[in-house]
């Protein structure tokens, strides 16, 4: 069994750090930063965790693709993943009270996630990105990162 540890999004990049730093030397297997809308930007302040270990996972809590567009997602999810030598996750959510407040339907919600994981796919693959979904589409896009 493997445990994680969710941070406060309103932390510091400093102390995401250090509080990864001693997660990891706890025997945490993951670490997490929740937030939403209203905190600093996850995937940078994730990159001082990533410098200060070797190896817990690392990634954001509930991104919704409402809040960052998929594309911004995935290529954010990939440099931290370069960062921290191939030790990103990710959770993805459907926008929870931003969803609410905007009155998404549930069904868009569920699509739009969906979406996401696909455009976070092909851009992990790399070259040019040609996608047609429901809610979100590229066209042309040229993704440096080759699995």
């Amino acid at each position: 069994m493997k445990f994680g540890v969710v941070l406060n999004g309103q932390r510091s990049a400093s102390e995401i750090g250090e509080l990864a730093h001693l997660a990891e030397q706890q025997g945490f297997a993951h670490l997490w930063l929740s937030g939403g809308s209203r905190t600093k930007d996850h995937f940078l302040r994730l990159a001082s965790a990533a410098a200060r270990t070797k190896r817990i996972q690392l990634g954001p809590v509930a991104i919704s693709p409402f809040e960052m567009h998929p594309v911004r997602i995935g290529l954010s999810l990939l440099t931290l993943n370069e960062m921290a030598d191939g030790r990103a996750s990710i959770v993805l959510g459907g926008g929870g009270d931003l969803a609410a407040t905007l009155n998404l339907p549930l069904k868009n919600r569920v699509q739009a996630v969906a979406e996401t994981v696909d455009v976070i796919h092909l851009l992990g693959r790399g070259g040019e990105i040609n996608y047609r979904g429901r809610i979100f589409q590229t066209r042309s896009l040229f993704s440096p990162w080759q699995n």
